[in-house]
């Protein structure tokens, strides 16, 4: 789905009305080279719009290119002929291209295909290979330049969040646990939830949005609460005297029961946002939901297994050094 079409649900009137438009009178797509400076009207500045775009010309896709150059029969050097030149456009077209005060003027590019991130690309390439006046600047702006873009910029930002929260999470849980197995035991759950969860996404198809993004933080806050829960219970268990298989029973019983329990209510809540209109936000509850649902039925299981194992190998361990011992 593109950005423009993913936001309303299948057969909408509107985005069915929207659709038509689109692939019947929507045949170029347009960009703009947005130019700043406290007087666009020099010679240096007129000159480096022209071999802008000239530039940009040479682009696959791009089919024209116009500003406020191309309505001067010529560029004249003194500056106050130049003035006089833009005075002369007639308002309608001088007011298209430049503000009133002369001090940002735009260059509208035209393109036969959708402007996606490799298109632009080309097109920052095509800008920065003219060399521009120091007093001005030339930046790539616009709507479909920002939408191109938006992939990117939430990849990055999925990333940097989530990272940051393993990191503030990860602290918590060494001041809590103090020891670097049960901090694994509480991230592993959490860990397979986000790859079954982001499988998931994969799988339908659904793409990555402002609030899709947010699953993965959500998961490991929610996520790591569950393990939290079920490994404080499991040493409180066996606190009280019971072996490895008896604390882990309980600790299911009682307190693997109560994550189920909220974890339902907490799903339900998210599959509710289902409901509404806009596609992303029933993306989002959608993957919440599903989410939560693999970080619930991973905790019990990938906890215990985790503490069976690890208890194992401490076992084992002892036995072998006591075996050393003895020998020794």
């Amino acid at each position: 789905r593109s950005d423009d079409e993913m936001w309303m649900p299948e057969g909408d009137p509107l985005k069915d009305a929207w659709m038509v438009v689109d692939e019947e009178f929507c045949k170029y797509d347009h960009s703009t080279i947005l130019v700043q400076s406290d007087d666009i009207r020099t010679p240096e500045i007129m000159e480096a719009m022209e071999k802008i775009e000239e530039s940009v010309m040479d682009v696959p896709g791009v089919v024209e290119v116009r500003g406020i150059n191309n309505f001067l029969s010529e560029i004249h050097r003194d500056k106050k002929k130049l003035e006089k030149q833009i005075t002369a456009i007639t308002e309608d077209e001088r007011e298209s291209f430049v503000t009133d005060d002369y001090t940002a003027s735009l260059i509208i590019i035209k393109t036969d295909t959708e402007i996606d991130e490799k298109l632009v690309q080309e097109i920052d390439d095509a800008v920065l290979f003219v060399e521009t006046p120091d007093d001005a600047t030339f930046k790539h702006a616009g709507f479909s330049t920002l939408f191109s873009q938006m992939d990117s910029m939430m990849e990055e930002s999925r990333t940097e969040t989530m990272l940051i929260s393993l990191v503030l999470v990860f602290v918590i849980l060494f001041s809590f646990f103090r020891g670097f197995v049960r901090i694994m035991l509480a991230f592993a759950p959490v860990l397979f939830a986000l790859i079954y969860t982001f499988g998931t996404m994969g799988l339908l198809g659904i793409p990555f949005t402002p609030l899709t993004i947010m699953i993965g933080t959500i998961l490991i806050g929610v996520g790591t609460d569950y393990s939290v829960h079920f490994i404080s219970r499991y040493r409180e268990e066996k606190e009280k005297g019971y072996d490895t298989r008896a604390a882990l029973h309980n600790t299911t019983l009682t307190v693997g029961v109560a994550i189920m329990t909220a974890a339902i209510t907490t799903i339900f809540g998210f599959l509710a946002l289902t409901t509404m209109s806009l596609m992303p936000v029933q993306d989002f509850g959608m993957l919440a939901a599903v989410g939560l649902i693999y970080a619930a039925f991973f905790t019990p299981i990938i906890v215990s297994l985790g503490i069976i194992v690890y208890e194992w190998v401490i076992r084992s361990g002892s036995r072998l050094l006591v075996g050393l011992r003895r020998r020794a």
